[in-house]
């Protein structure tokens, strides 16, 4: 007996702090814990199972209690409470190593207030009667969180929980929207936890425990994260407490079968996007817009841009696009993700794209792609610095307001807007509305034929998608399949292109390269 003698000896601190937590003196404290400590020692002989030696002690801790209390004419239905008959009191583990992990691991996986309650009233040693009034319940409220707590981790120590992959090796999620209004999620998912709480409830329905194990990370510090993705509908509930993701995500393993699958297509769409610039360039410099006689790179990109917007999202979208649904805020969009491979540096065709326009029916069109640098659309969708930016255009810049006065000063420190000899000038082409009717007359044909590659893709797509997504969103997979065209149609012939230095880089250029203008009449 002596390996038991050494572990209660061992445990003398822990025994005074498991008395001062159920004592209000710490001459009682102390009382108690020296005859508690002395029956444990009594009892050791009778000890037959080492491997029970925990649950054992704090068995005989409690008799030793609960016959102190009776010498006190006590009442000892607190304790009684606390502890179910049969089993020793969970948190007596605290000595064991082992067992510390495991603890420390249940009440991670705690729900919030079954584990507030446990934390202030085993850790801090607050009573029930003040448990209750910290949480703003009921006594009986605050001993059914602590008995849930209880057999929640009772059962949690005795049955193996295994961290999932994305505990050591998380993934990278790219949210996108598309949409007729404002951008409500944008940075909804900006945060790895985030992204990875996603992709663990994409295929599976999960309990927020689950998610905790999936991702590793304990539920105190993903609560809010878990809250925050369902306040605005990536995630939802299914009604049995488990957790799902409401969005499609195109995962890295499709993204590779669709890559593979729809190369053929993505070719011939960059051939006969190098064959119309190139046959149609000294035509479109003709037309006469302003910043017609800019660099053949920064012309080459903004014609590309023109054309596949033209061919992709107009044209192939008039006989394609989907209906959007109207989200929470009253506002039709669409809402997806898109899986990015850990240790890749940020896709530069993956582009993002608006259109703003003012009062007067001026537009101002972007098609970033990130190899450029900043991305313009995320300035110019801000309404007052669109009007700002369009005054500019249309050369009506003399008579700012003040507020308006620095917003083109933030525009010409960015590069957008150009200080000349004859003023401010925007550094992308303005078109007057029949100039731009003109240039989509002449890419017209080479736009229907790359829309007919496009669809063709997208009936591809959808097919391979519907075989991807879990069975809740299957309904979605022809909807969503459409927004997989801007990769599939636009950044993949794009990189391609850029490739074959057909497109050549721009950043140092002193124009936007897909940045343009169009002015109404």
């Amino acid at each position: 007996m002596t390996s038991s003698h050494d572990r209660i000896a061992a445990m003398s601190r822990t025994v005074y702090s498991w008395c001062a937590a159920r004592t209000s003196s710490a001459v009682d404290a102390e009382d108690l814990s020296q005859e508690v400590l002395l029956a444990m020692l009594r009892a050791a002989p009778n000890l037959r199972d080492e491997r029970a030696f925990y649950g054992f002690m704090w068995s005989v801790a409690g008799n030793v209690y609960k016959a102190w209390l009776r010498k006190r004419r006590m009442p000892y239905a607190e304790w009684a409470a606390e502890a179910a008959a049969e089993t020793a009191d969970p948190f007596a583990a605290m000595e064991a190593d082992a067992d510390i992990r495991l603890l420390r691991r249940e009440l991670m996986l705690l729900t919030r207030r079954c584990r507030q309650a446990a934390v202030m009233y085993y850790i801090r040693g607050m009573k029930v009667a003040q448990v209750a009034s910290a949480l703003g319940v009921s006594v009986s409220m605050a001993k059914y969180l602590l008995f849930k707590a209880r057999n929640t981790i009772r059962e949690g120590m005795e049955m193996e929980r295994n961290y999932g992959e994305q505990s050591y090796h998380p993934r990278i999620l790219d949210l996108r929207y598309w949409g007729h209004g404002p951008n409500h999620y944008y940075g909804m998912a900006g945060t790895l936890l985030r992204q990875n709480i996603l992709l663990a409830c994409y295929n599976d329905a999960l309990t927020p425990e689950e998610i905790a194990l999936a991702v590793g990370v304990g539920l105190p510090y993903m609560e809010d994260d878990l809250e925050k993705l369902t306040e605005v509908g990536l995630m939802a509930e299914n009604g049995a407490g488990r957790c799902r993701t409401e969005i499609v995500i195109f995962t890295e393993d499709y993204n590779r079968a669709a890559a593979d699958m729809i190369a053929p297509e993505a070719e011939a769409i960059a051939e006969r996007v190098m064959r119309c610039v190139s046959e149609t360039q000294e035509a479109v410099r003709r037309i006469g817009f302003t910043g017609c006689g800019m660099n053949a790179a920064a012309l080459t990109w903004q014609m590309t841009a023109l054309l596949l917007h033209r061919a992709v999202i107009v044209c192939a979208g008039e006989k394609a696009a989907p209906e959007l649904p109207t989200d929470r805020w009253g506002v039709p969009c669409m809402c997806w993700a898109v899986e990015q491979p850990v240790h890749a540096a940020e896709d530069p065709f993956a582009f993002g794209t608006c259109g703003m326009r003012n009062d007067a029916g001026d537009l101002v069109h972007c098609m970033d792609f990130p190899i450029h640098g900043e991305m313009v659309h995320h300035t110019l969708y801000q309404q007052a610095w669109t009007n700002v930016f369009l005054m500019i255009a249309r050369g009506e810049a003399a008579d700012l307001s003040e507020n308006d006065a620095s917003i083109a000063a933030e525009l010409v420190r960015r590069g957008y807007v150009r200080r000349t000899e004859e003023g401010l000038r925007v550094g992308c082409p303005v078109f007057t509305n029949a100039q731009y009717t003109a240039l989509t007359a002449l890419i017209a044909p080479a736009a229907q034929e790359i829309a007919a590659i496009a669809l063709h893709i997208l009936e591809k797509e959808a097919a391979l998608l519907s075989e991807h997504v879990p069975e809740h969103l299957k309904d979605r997979a022809a909807g969503v399949a459409y927004f997989r065209l801007f990769e599939s149609a636009v950044s993949l012939p794009s990189a391609r292109l850029h490739g074959q230095r057909f497109l050549a880089d721009a950043k140092a250029c002193d124009w936007l390269p897909t940045t343009y203008v169009v002015l109404a009449d």
